[in-house]
């Protein structure tokens, strides 16, 4: 470990107060301090329970974070109650390691004053075979050429680091026929480590794993996510290099290796589907007639139904786009762990595939007249409760707080149902792409959505009767149910190749 690294660790436990706690309070303690192990053999994993006591008087979430894909914890995070303490399990996995080890766990909390600290491995690693490679120096040439930059953080005692860099570099360099000059950071250095946490925050990325390769605006964490991505990233940044460098207006062709990114560019055409299918799919459309019959027995003129059709569709944009941020931070914050984001991915495909058959039965019944045994749709009991808000808001004097007031409460009474698109399509977002391209998603998705409501009240403004409008609905409610099984077995088939 190296001088700054040590001071470092020292300071924070002594920050912390990780001594003696009989006569301490508002701390939390790590027992054991440390974890140290004797010789072990390169095919031997070992385990270390750490048990973490909160003796202050709030809750504080605790979290471990491995600086090494050899390194893992379990569970990743914690909350803590007052007076309270939780045993988190570590593991190391030695293999392809020889020799002393010197790692740390970062440990974040949410205590104020102690929000990180290190807790640092040590021991001795016996290689039972022989070992290759050679270590890539910091002063490596790079040949001719495109040379892409990639800022690499990571603990100098990572093993598997240094392999990755003395055998996976070159092998991606003669692969894509380019130069890359690697930037490497140790991320107990406290320059560069608050350095790289302000770069994951103007990319609206979470401290994950290490080590983290950044390229260009992506950021990839653990070698897991390296290993599965860091080609095609390469790919695409080496595509636009030569695409600035000769000034033409087609990029060179692409092999198999950007099948992600062209994936991730038709990520958009499903999410606009999703919108427009769930604005009229039966449950939000039955509420969309019923709300314009109540506005006729109320006997609203046109223009008002107009007005209030404008302030309408604006309070169930905004609600369902303020509904879907909530989801959308909650998702990438799970998808931040590579085991929960696994599981989310698999629970999705089967929620997806389960609605695909559901939707498909749903329009069996609908060819065969049995409409009202339809599955996806909203319960009985919610129905009246949106039938009940939309007659007392209907009648009232306030025009324009009451679209709002009603926009929002159906919104949220109607989330039980349209709720089975949008909920899969913000996690399929999440998957597809960065932060920012979540957000456009999350925007053109209630944009589609509220298209139906906009060209419904445009159409009654126009003089279409009520009648007129329900009989086109009910024409085509077995197609909406047909083209939403669809849709769910698509995203179910992006999710798996995503």
């Amino acid at each position: 470990m190296s001088t700054s690294r040590q001071t470092l660790a020292v300071l924070l436990l002594l920050a912390w107060g990780i001594t003696e706690p009989a006569h301490s309070e508002d701390r939390l303690f790590i027992e054991p301090d440390q974890w140290s192990f004797d010789v072990i053999p390169d095919n031997e994993t070992i385990h270390q329970e750490v048990t973490v006591r909160n003796m202050s008087a709030a809750s504080v979430r605790v979290s471990f974070i491995p600086t090494c894909d050899c390194l893992f914890v379990q569970p990743a995070q914690a909350e803590l109650p007052p007076r309270s303490e939780r045993v988190f399990l570590l593991t190391f996995d030695p293999a392809g390691y020889d020799g002393p080890i010197d790692m740390d766990y970062i440990v974040r909390t949410s205590l104020p004053g102690s929000e990180k600290a290190l807790f640092r491995l040590l021991g001795q690693v016996r290689s039972t075979a022989a070992n290759g490679g050679h270590r890539l120096e910091e002063t490596e040439e790079v040949s001719e050429g495109s040379v892409l930059t990639l800022s690499y953080y990571f603990s100098p005692g990572c093993g598997n680091c240094e392999r990755f860099l003395s055998r996976e570099i070159p092998r991606l360099e003669e692969q894509l026929g380019i130069s890359l000059k690697i930037e490497r950071n140790d991320i107990f250095d406290a320059e560069y480590y608050e350095r790289y946490l302000d770069l994951l925050q103007d990319l609206g990325e979470q401290e994950r794993a290490y080590p983290a390769i950044v390229a260009g605006d992506r950021v990839l964490q653990g070698d897991k996510e390296i290993e599965a991505k860091l080609h095609e990233v390469l790919a695409e940044l080496a595509g636009t290099a030569r695409l600035q460098a000769t000034g033409q207006g087609r990029a060179p062709p692409e092999d198999s290796s950007g099948r992600g990114r062209v994936l991730a560019d038709l990520a958009v055409i499903p999410v606009a589907a999703a919108g427009l299918l769930d604005g009229i799919n039966p449950c939000a459309f039955t509420t969309l007639i019923f709300l314009m019959s109540a506005l006729a027995v109320a006997g609203r003129r046109r223009r008002e139904v107009l007005i209030l059709g404008l302030f309408y569709t604006a309070s169930v944009f905004m609600t369902y786009y303020l509904i879907g941020l909530g989801f959308l931070g909650a998702i990438r914050y799970a998808q931040s762990f590579f085991l929960v984001a696994t599981i989310i991915r698999w629970t999705l495909v089967t929620v997806l595939a389960t609605f695909a058959a559901l939707s498909f039965y749903d329009f069996l019944l609908i060819r065969g007249g049995n409409t009202s045994k339809i599955v996806l749709q909203l319960p009985g009991t919610m129905k009246r409760r949106i039938h009940e808000t939309i007659k007392s808001r209907s009648r009232s004097a306030a025009l324009v707080g009451s679209a709002m007031v009603l926009g929002f409460l159906v919104s949220v009474f109607e989330l039980a149902c349209t709720g089975q698109v949008y909920l899969p399509t913000i996690v399929y977002t999440v998957r597809s792409g960065q932060a920012l391209r979540g957000y456009m998603y999350l925007l053109i998705y209630n944009l589609g959505f509220v298209v139906p409501l906009l060209v419904v009240f445009a159409l009654s403004f126009a003089g279409l009767s009520l009648k007129s409008l329900t009989a086109i609905f009910q024409k085509r409610m077995g197609s909406v149910k047909l083209a939403l099984a669809a849709l769910f077995a698509a995203l179910a088939v992006l999710t798996i190749l995503m």
